[in-house]
């Protein structure tokens, strides 16, 4: 099964590298589960790091032949600063040795940051238009393995991956529900997915693409946020959409969008009784736990934040290293501290790991991405990018980003370049109507 996988990679990495294949990338990223190993030298390389160095591979090869440049990536001072702030970080962190040391802000880049510098790259002269085609096969085998695994209650890819590397991740039967994974490896990956895909359809729909594949495809992914059973993922979808019909429409075209879908919702509430269920279960317990909707309650989370905090206060400034939580805190073992079910949260893991230098650095970083789409906002798919950065950013504050960096950063960056090509050919997006710019010589 390892070698299958690891075959598998190998023909997706030559198909992204050498062929510029966009629906290889879709599946890499969508359908391939983090938990693949490529290979384990000259270290372990997990598939979300594979797809990063993928990337870096297509850029050196263009680079070469086009000389791209990084100059031409248009938030590069942010991701400057991301790396410069790793380095200093590392220096100061006296648990490895030189090696790690020199290592370590390049797999921090690689892991987190750097995809979306190469994702735009990778996107140049492509149009998101045509995403249209994988995104729609990607929503039909994403979520239609999910519903397999909700109606069946087992899912027997995640089986087989994680059996082929002796992972032993839980599965949500502490919980006594059914956790719908789909291709992922935390149910809160696929729902964020679910989320990303029902945004570019909704998207679509708001603007120009009113095709009744369209509609159904929509619908489906939000059937994806719904059966993964998260109250986080539920209301990140919720946030998300609303700032994406603000954010394309005009206001009064906004209030219609938004009472027509408090209005189905309201309708689904009253005639569908699962919905009514979800609805009902996911309310009643923002303030409790609850073993049917997966998540911690608002005291659970104070008692995260309370952990978080002694623990940053050792190292404020600085923070306590790379990995920490992981390796020093006995996650890796699976085991948690007193009083805690794992800090869930961004916020919590930046505050312990990297400490108020990295709270600025990661401020700076987002809001530089934010302010880039608010400028803007004229260009056709500045309100996706914008709404895609909210969703990640609000489901990361939840629950923690997991798995879903690369898949954000990717995303972002097409979204980028393509702004920038529609600057640079004078395209502008005018409510819904396309019109040129004329340059003056």
């Amino acid at each position: 099964m390892n070698l299958l996988l690891t075959a598998i990679s190998l023909v997706l990495a030559y198909l992204i590298v050498a062929r510029k294949n966009i629906y290889a990338l879709f599946i890499a990223m969508f359908m391939m589960s983090p938990a693949i190993i490529v290979t384990r030298i000259p270290f372990a390389i997990e598939f979300k790091r594979w797809i990063t160095i993928c990337l870096i591979l297509y850029y050196i090869g263009a680079h070469i032949i086009n000389r791209q440049r990084f100059t031409s990536y248009p938030l590069k001072k942010s991701l400057s600063l991301m790396f410069i702030g790793s380095v200093i970080l590392i220096i100061f962190d006296t648990r490895f040795g030189l090696i790690s040391r020199l290592l370590y802000p390049f797999l921090d880049a690689i892991d987190i940051y750097i995809v979306i510098f190469f994702s735009f790259f990778y996107a140049k002269d492509f149009k998101l238009d045509k995403l249209y085609k994988p995104a729609a096969i990607i929503t039909v085998l994403t979520v239609g393995y999910g519903i397999f695994n909700y109606i069946t209650g087992s899912n027997p890819i995640y089986f087989l991956i994680e059996s082929a590397y002796g992972n032993n991740y839980s599965d949500g039967q502490t919980f006594e529900r059914i956790n719908v994974k789909s291709f992922c490896r935390y149910t809160f990956d696929f729902g964020l997915n679910c989320i990303f895909l029902t945004l570019y359809f909704l998207y679509l729909l708001l603007t120009f693409k009113r095709k009744w594949t369209t509609y159904i495809l929509f619908l489906l992914s939000l059937v994806g946020v719904f059966i993964c059973g998260s109250r986080t993922i539920i209301i990140t979808a919720a946030t998300a959409i609303i700032i994406l019909i603000i954010t394309t429409l005009n206001l009064s075209k906004s209030l219609k969008i938004f009472f027509t879908l408090a209005f189905a919702v309201l309708c689904m509430y009253v005639c569908l009784p699962p919905v009514q269920s979800m609805i009902d279960t996911t309310w009643t317990s923002i303030f409790t736990q609850s073993s049917e909707i997966e998540g911690s309650s608002v005291s659970m989370r104070q008692a995260q934040l309370a952990e978080s905090l002694i623990i940053w206060a050792r190292k404020p400034f600085l923070g306590n290293g790379f990995k920490y939580i992981f390796l020093e805190l006995d996650l890796k073992s699976g085991n948690y501290s007193t009083g805690m079910f794992g800090y869930e949260s961004i916020i919590y893991q930046i505050l312990i790991e990297r400490g108020i230098l990295g709270v600025i650095l990661y401020i700076t970083f987002f809001v530089s991405v934010i302010f880039y789409f608010i400028r803007n906002k004229t260009y056709r798919y500045s309100s996706l990018g914008l709404s895609i950065l909210f969703a990640f950013i609000v489901s990361a504050i939840g629950t923690g980003p997991l798995d879903s960096w690369t898949n954000t950063m990717i995303l972002l960056g097409f979204i980028i370049s393509n702004i920038e090509q529609q600057k640079k050919y004078g395209r502008i997006n005018n409510n819904r109507q396309l019109q040129y710019k004329r340059t003056v010589a």
